[in-house]
């Protein structure tokens, strides 16, 4: 993988959605019902596009070990990509639809008219079935930063509701948590008075890792737990990155224009800088705090990681080279 690719893992309404909106101007509004992979990068001209496709899991859907991705259907490809944020929420909308119903014609989808979508889009939620679906949205923003990122929006977690989501919805995040190369980022209220963030009995403490964040989320009126604070300022040391992002106070669905994202950022620093307690803690704090800073924390990390697995296939011909090297002395040896 040439590029960070995040895995979000955390409990419903935790704001892992909201965070990518922060990133991609594009904000569902409603509960994430299949994983949604964001590959955003940096477009060679000044124009916005995006493209979304579909795939499906396989039958197997509660065995996360034999989990697959089958097929990917362009939703693209008689309208040509979006050229607005605004377009791109509305295709995404049938793109949940479509993720439900595989069996269903995907054009009869496409021509659905807003009454339509929002009825089926309310079937859909009050289902007992998971959806199979996965969604792909191929974002060119001029001017990105980083380069090329791919964010992994995965259905929150949950202990209650229908057992098959519950256990389809685990399955999917030790799916993704599973893959190599993949940083994971745990996405939690500020609020949560736990003692362990609820992912990591689900993906399972071994998939944690020194590149692994946590991000906590907070929202304009919310208290801060005392002791989520004291991991930000550094003062209790954890085996993961802590990070803070501010919730905007946005209510239902958006689709941000590029100025609109750079005025949720400026509004997300002042919060940060000139609100309590964010303002009194350590100053080198403020590294940690804003989705420009978890952004930058992630292409680190990644970079870190990628020099990991550079050094691998070499550690491995070295060894391979050592043992050949023994099995040849001790030949030379029993035919003397």
């Amino acid at each position: 993988m040439l590029h960070p690719k995040v895995v979000l893992v955390g409990p419903r309404a935790s704001g892992k959605s909201t965070l990518v909106a922060s990133v991609s101007g594009v904000l569902l509004g409603t509960s994430t019902t299949c994983p949604v992979e964001w590959n955003i990068r940096q477009s060679d001209t000044r124009t916005w596009s995006a493209k979304v496709s579909v795939g499906y899991f396989s039958s197997k859907i509660f065995n996360y070990q034999k989990l697959r991705v089958r097929g990917s259907l362009s939703l693209n490809d008689e309208e040509g990509p979006c050229h607005s944020p605004a377009q791109l929420l509305r295709l995404l909308r049938k793109a949940e639809i479509a993720g439900f119903s595989p069996g269903q014609n995907i054009q009869a989808i496409l021509s659905m008219d807003e009454i339509t979508v929002t009825r089926k889009y309310s079937n859909m939620l009050l289902s007992s079935l998971p959806s199979r679906g996965v969604i792909y949205v191929e974002m060119l923003v001029p001017s990105f930063s980083p380069r090329e990122i791919t964010i992994v929006d995965l259905p929150g977690l949950r202990e209650t509701g229908y057992s098959d989501i519950i256990r389809h919805t685990k399955n999917v995040a030790r799916f993704y948590a599973a893959q190599e190369g993949v940083l994971l980022a745990v996405v939690i209220r500020i609020t949560d008075r736990k003692s362990k963030p609820p992912a990591l009995s689900t993906i399972g403490e071994g998939k944690w890792n020194k590149g692994t964040t946590v991000i906590l989320t907070h929202g304009q009126e919310a208290l801060a737990e005392t002791r989520w604070l004291e991991i930000l300022a550094g003062e209790t040391e954890k085996p993961y990155i802590p990070l803070c992002f501010h919730l905007p106070d946005l209510r239902c669905a958006f689709a941000f224009t590029e100025p609109d994202i750079r005025r949720l950022r400026q509004d997300e620093a002042a919060y940060f800088l000139f609100s309590e307690p964010w303002s009194s803690l350590p100053h080198q704090t403020a590294a940690q705090l804003g989705v420009l800073n978890i952004l930058r924390q992630w292409e680190l990390t990644w970079n870190l990681e990628k020099s990991k697995y550079r050094e691998r296939p070499e550690r491995t011909i070295i060894w391979k080279g050592v043992f050949v090297g023994l099995v040849i002395a001790l030949l030379l040896y029993v035919c003397q």
